[in-house]
C-alpha cells in the first residue's frame, strides 16, 4: 500500500480515537465545562439525519495538514516544492451504500490534491477492497470484511462524549468562521523524535517539529447557529499556550439520496489499467539504452560536457535512456535519481581507480532536466547560489548539501545544457578543478529527434 494511503488512513483513524480515559460519571459530577460540552454534543447528535436501507450517503471534506514554514525550504529552484509535498487543501469524497440489512453494501473514497488531480481511489464491494494510486501507477486488491453502517459523524460525536472532561470554546474554523469547538482532554506530548531538519528530510505529516508542542487534543467543530457538524481535527499547544491546528477535515457537503440502480452503480465503478496491479514495471519495451560517450553524441542535439582531467579521475560509464514517444513515468519513478534509467539526460560517471571517490553527472537540455529536478523530493535542507567555471566559461550554479557526509550536489545551467553533479569524497576545490578542465563537446547530428518522457507538472 502506498505512503499516501497509509498516511491518510492513519490521519482518519486518529480522529476517531479518544484521547484520555473513559470516566463512568453522572451529570452532577461533571465540571461546568464538561456539562456544556456534553450538552452541545448530544444536541448536535440529535440533529443528525437518519439513513435508510438502499440509500447512498455522500460526504465531501477538505483535508488540511500543517506543513513547514516557507522559511525552512531551501531557496534553490531545483526540487519539488514543499507546497506540493505538504499540500494544504486535499479534497476527499466518500460514497456509502447502505444495504437492506443495515450493512454497508459498498463504499468508495477518492482523494484529490489541491489542483484536482486524483491521488487515490479506494473501493469496497462484495468483500473486496481495491485501491488505486494513479500518480504512482499502482493498485492492490485484498479481502475485507463488511460492517454495519453507522454514521461517521455519529461515531465521532460518541467518541467525544466518552471523554467527560472535554471543554467547549467559541473559536475560529480553519476558514476563519465562528464555530463552537468541543475538545477532548489535552494530554502531554512526548519529547519530539525528530529535529526540524530530520522531519523535513522524512517529509513528516503533519509537520510540527518547528512548534515545540507540549500538549495535544482532538477537536470537533459545530456551526455556531445550527450546531451542524463543520469539521474535526487535531490540535497542539506550544509552550506559550498558543493553539495550532495540525490536521483538520472540513465538511463541505453531506447528502443522503435514493438513486436508481444504474445511477447508483456508476458511483462504484473504478477504471484501473491492468498494469497497475503488477508489482514492478518492466521498462524493456518503453526504454532504449545507448552506452558509450561517442555513440551518445549521435543521439542528442545539445552540447555535452566531459570531464577531461588527469588521474585520479576516470570515466567509468556513459549512458542515455531514450523512452518511446508518449512514455510518462509513474510518480514513484520521477525525479533526477531516475533520469539515468528512463531519461531524459545523459548519465556519465567518473571515479578514482579504487572507486572510493565519485562524480556522477546527469546532463541534458535545460528545460527538460529542470522539469525533472522540480519533481525531485529534496534530500537536502540547505542550498546556496554561487558561480562556477565550466571549461573557460563562468555560469550561475547552486550547491546543495544533503545529510550524507562527504556528499554534495551542484546544478549548473550552461545555456542550453544543464548539469546535475553528484559528488562523493572529493573536496569542492577538487571539483572546481575538474569542472574548469571540462571539455564542451558539440552533438554530431543536430537534426536528430530526441524523445523525452512526458513531463507532467504535479
Amino acid at each position: 500500500m502506498s505512503a499516501i494511503s497509509r498516511s491518510w488512513k492513519r490521519f482518519f483513524v486518529s480522529l476517531l480515537i479518544t484521547v484520555g480515559t473513559v470516566f463512568a460519571v453522572s451529570y452532577v459530577s461533571l465540571p461546568v465545562d464538561a456539562l456544556e460540552s456534553r450538552h452541545t454534543l448530544e444536541q448536535a447528535k440529535s440533529l443528525l439525519p437518519q439513513v435508510e436501507a438502499g440509500q447512498v450517503i455522500h460526504y465531501s471534506y477538505s483535508i488540511f495538514e500543517r506543513g513547514p514554514s516557507l522559511v525552512l525550504e531551501p531557496p534553490d529552484p531545483y526540487h519539488r516544492p514543499y507546497a506540493e509535498i505538504w499540500s494544504s487543501n486535499k479534497l476527499q469524497k466518500t460514497w456509502i451504500e447502505v444495504g437492506a440489512d443495515g450493512a454497508i453494501a459498498r463504499w468508495r473514497t477518492q482523494l484529490f490534491n489541491n489542483e484536482g488531480l486524483l491521488l487515490q481511489d479506494l473501493l469496497f464491494d462484495e468483500g473486496t477492497e481495491t485501491g488505486y494510486f494513479p500518480l504512482e501507477g499502482s493498485a492492490y486488491s485484498a479481502p475485507m470484511e463488511g460492517a454495519i453502517y453507522r454514521d461517521e459523524q455519529l461515531t465521532l460525536i460518541d467518541t467525544f462524549l466518552q471523554n467527560a472532561e472535554g471543554t467547549t470554546r467559541r473559536t475560529q474554523s480553519v476558514e476563519d468562521e465562528l464555530v463552537i469547538s468541543v475538545y477532548t482532554s489535552a494530554v502531554p506530548l512526548a519529547a519530539p523524535e525528530m529535529d526540524v531538519k530530520t522531519a523535513l528530510l522524512h517529509s513528516v505529516h503533519p509537520f510540527i517539529a518547528d512548534l515545540d508542542p507540549v500538549t495535544t487534543a482532538n477537536r470537533i467543530d459545530f456551526d455556531a447557529a445550527t450546531l451542524e457538524p463543520r469539521g474535526d481535527g487535531t490540535v497542539v499547544w506550544d509552550k506559550q499556550g498558543i493553539e495550532h491546528v495540525i490536521s483538520y477535515r472540513e465538511l463541505i457537503e453531506k447528502t443522503i439520496v435514493a438513486l436508481d440502480p444504474p445511477l447508483r452503480d456508476e458511483l462504484f465503478v473504478q477504471e484501473i489499467p491492468n498494469t497497475a496491479f503488477e508489482q514492478s514495471q518492466d521498462l524493456t519495451h518503453s526504454i532504449r539504452t545507448v552506452t558509450g560517450f561517442d555513440e551518445i553524441l549521435k543521439e542528442v542535439n545539445y552540447p555535452l560536457y566531459r570531464l577531461d582531467s588527469d588521474p585520479p579521475l576516470q570515466m567509468t560509464g556513459a549512458s542515455l535512456a531514450i523512452p518511446v514517444p508518449g512514455y510518462a513515468p509513474p510518480q514513484i519513478r520521477q525525479g533526477i535519481w531516475f533520469a539515468p534509467s528512463q531519461g531524459p539526460g545523459v548519465h556519465t560517471v567518473y571515479a578514482t581507480s579504487d572507486g572510493a571517490k565519485i562524480v556522477s553527472i546527469v546532463q541534458g537540455r535545460t528545460s527538460e532536466i529542470k522539469a525533472v529536478l522540480k519533481q525531485t523530493t529534496a534530500d537536502w535542507t540547505e542550498s546556496v547560489k554561487t558561480k562556477v567555471l565550466l571549461g573557460q566559461e563562468e555560469f550561475d550554479a547552486w550547491q546543495m548539501s544533503p545529510a550524507e557526509a562527504e556528499r554534495y550536489y551542484y546544478v549548473v545551467e550552461a545555456d542550453s545544457t544543464i548539469l546535475f553533479i553528484d559528488v562523493f569524497g572529493f573536496s569542492t576545490d577538487e571539483l572546481m578543478s575538474f569542472l574548469h578542465h571540462a571539455v564542451k563537446v558539440e552533438p554530431k547530428n543536430e537534426s536528430v529527434q530526441v524523445f523525452l518522457p512526458a513531463i507532467i507538472s504535479r
